[in-house]
């Protein structure tokens, strides 16, 4: 069953087909995720087929009667509405009854609360429930529901804004980069709740990880045309390497075609004139279509090859002793030491506003922690590069930006390139780089940023967050320069590919000022998470078994009951331990992050039932006992 259609969609800007006659059919059940480069037009595709903005030709078509939510990067909210209003915005049933449900706990009305409970029963809303529970839970809005959307971060509204999409069950999702602000553990959740749930997916994403593991297609739009691919990261950039390279060979042949044309009109004698114009107007239209292939070939070409000349690094670095801080009653860093050494590659990694910019901006005294002994050695040059938002001078260009941190780059092999070099490696047009850099898009704006980072040729880079805004190609091709970095390297960031590829060790952040050193990749830590998890799992079950057998009636005179009754109650111990058992069972199974959402709902339902027999037979045991 389809979803949605395109035939031959197309949208023109400036008499350029950006979105050239495409045609694709989503079908139910399909996850499909959207790629290509910053600037490729990905959320004009997606605005067209919501039908938010006009289209040049020909139409798309939605199933009739179709449950869809669309969450843009730039979503809205209603900045006066608190984030409990603006999650439960929704017609679903069970989302008003839980929504009421929340704000009656929250103030405390006994009596309405008690009228809306047979509500909730007959509404089935207690299964409903787990699920909500669970996306307001990981996603961290516990505490933030009840507050204006106004005083929220822009993290914490997108967090809002992504738990209002889940929580509504449409039959669709289309996310345009729904992983951005994310920490790591929200983004492992999100991608395992997006795999196991039964709906179908349009996502913007350059995660490569999220992508292999939730998507099974991949749809790349390139020079406004599709190809599809399976939504394996490395058959999709083999093929597109293929695809690539056959455009050369077909670029060779037009070359070669286009010597020979122009070799046959400078000898052609003039009596031929006819066939001579013929052939020079032929020859002038290859001519036109081999120098715009061209073009577009050199500005697309993903290569960013800039061998830093070699800058002393001594033995000795930067040594961290003692280093603590804490912002009133919330400790940042407690007690961390440790000594960097030559060609250290080293990854962040814990939740937001965990205090990991702090420690960054500790290390370059930029900002005083409550006690420490640093000490940087003399030959140390510190390169930063932040997430903030950029904002440039209006008048100076692009070019100018990067003369103000240095007129030019020395290599290994002592090649001095200049600025305008540099920013043609760096993947910035002719056009680009004479453009005010105010008027720069985000991401060419981060890329810029990143730029004036590295001309400064630092032995000591510090990267926070840079791979965000960054399309699929710039950030391999910013991992293929990092591999090659020989000095120290800092790096902050939520992509977990891009940590594994770089990053030697890991400083975990795990609250509270605890800073642990661990000396593997991103995806062994997790792997270790995980066991460790299903063995507390485990000692907690048993804890639970282990406890109902000990338990014993020896304080109570069952000697004194009549047969029957002690028989019962015999009886009820025995189901009692069996209920409990199951109770924790279902619990262990419903913590798995991999289970699907039906299978969450038909447990949800038993665990109800199981708590409530439970309820049941322990009001009998204390009646037999005390009556």
């Amino acid at each position: 069953m389809w979803y949605f259609k395109a035939d031959n969609l197309t949208k023109t800007y400036v008499s350029k087909p950006i979105i050239d006659h495409i045609s694709f059919v989503i079908e139910k059940g399909k996850k499909i995720a959207l790629v290509a480069k910053n600037g490729g037009w990905k959320s004009t595709l997606i605005n067209l087929m919501m039908g938010n903005l006009d289209r040049t030709d020909w139409d798309v078509e939605w199933k009739k009667g179709l449950k869809i939510w669309y969450l843009p990067q730039e979503f809205n909210l209603h900045e006066e509405n608190s984030a409990l209003d603006e999650v439960f915005q929704t017609d679903h049933t069970s989302a008003e009854l839980i929504k009421k449900y929340e704000e009656l706990m929250y103030t405390g009305d006994a009596e309405e609360l008690t009228e809306l409970i047979p509500l909730l029963d007959e509404y089935w809303v207690w299964s409903y429930q787990a699920k909500v529970d669970t996306i307001i839970a990981r996603l961290w809005l516990q505490k933030l529901l009840h507050q204006k959307i106004s005083t929220l971060s822009w993290g914490e509204k997108k967090r809002v804004a992504l738990a209002k999409t889940l929580i509504d069950e449409p039959d669709m999702l289309v996310l345009d980069e729904p992983t951005n602000h994310l920490d790591l553990e929200m983004i492992e959740w999100l991608e395992n709740y997006l795999k196991t749930e039964n709906n179908t997916l349009f996502l913007v994403t350059h995660d490569r990880y999220f992508l292999e593991s939730v998507c099974d297609e991949i749809y790349e739009l390139e020079r406004g045309k599709i190809y599809r691919y399976p939504a394996d990261y490395s058959y999709y950039l083999e093929k597109k390497a293929e695809r690539h390279q056959n455009e050369q060979i077909e670029q060779e042949k037009l070359r070669q075609l286009l010597k020979r044309e122009l070799a046959w009109i400078r000898k052609s004698p003039r009596a031929r004139a006819t066939k001579q114009h013929f052939r020079e107007k032929e020859f002038y239209e290859i001519e036109k279509r081999y120098d715009e292939n061209k073009a577009l070939y050199q500005e697309e070409a993903p290569e960013l090859d800039i061998p830093l000349s070699e800058r002393r690094l001594g033995t000795k670095i930067l040594q961290v002793r003692g280093l603590k801080k804490s912002f009133w009653e919330k400790c940042i860093v407690k007690n961390f030491s440790h000594d960097f050494k030559f060609c250290e590659h080293v990854g962040l990694i814990g939740r937001n506003w965990i205090g990991k910019t702090s420690f960054i901006s500790m290390l370059l005294w930029r900002l005083q922690a409550d006690s420490w002994t640093i000490e940087v050695w003399k030959t140390v040059v510190f390169g930063e590069y932040q997430q903030w938002e950029l904002n440039y001078d209006e008048k100076k260009t692009v070019i100018d930006v990067l003369k103000d941190n240095a007129g030019s780059l020395t290599l290994v092999n002592w090649e001095i390139l200049s600025a305008e070099k540099l920013l043609w490696r760096f993947l910035f047009t002719t056009d680009q780089r004479y453009r005010p850099a105010s008027r720069l898009s985000w991401w060419e704006k981060r890329r810029l940023a990143l730029l004036c980072t590295l001309i400064k040729n630092p032995n000591f880079l510090i990267l926070d967050e840079p791979t965000n805004d960054l399309d699929l190609i710039t950030i391999s091709i910013l991992e293929d320069f990092l591999i090659q970095y020989k000095w120290c390297l800092i790096i902050v960031s939520h992509d977990r590919s891009f940590m594994d590829r770089l990053v030697d060790h890991l400083f975990i952040f795990e609250g509270e000022g605890k800073i642990t050193d661990f000396r593997w990749s991103y995806s062994q830590w997790r792997n270790e998470e995980d066991k460790k998890e299903k063995k507390k799992e485990q000692k907690q079950l048993s804890n639970v078994v282990e406890n109902r057998k000990e338990e014993t009636l020896d304080d109570v005179p069952l000697q004194r009951l009549p047969f029957e009754l002690q028989e019962e109650l015999n009886q009820l111990i025995k189901d009692l331990e069996k209920l409990e058992e199951e109770k924790a069972e279902i619990t262990q199974l419903l913590n798995n992050k991999d289970l699907a959402y039906d299978d969450i709902t038909l447990l949800s339902e038993h665990l109800w039932e199981i708590i409530k027999n439970i309820e049941r037979k322990e009001a009998r045991w204390f009646e037999i006992l005390w009556n």
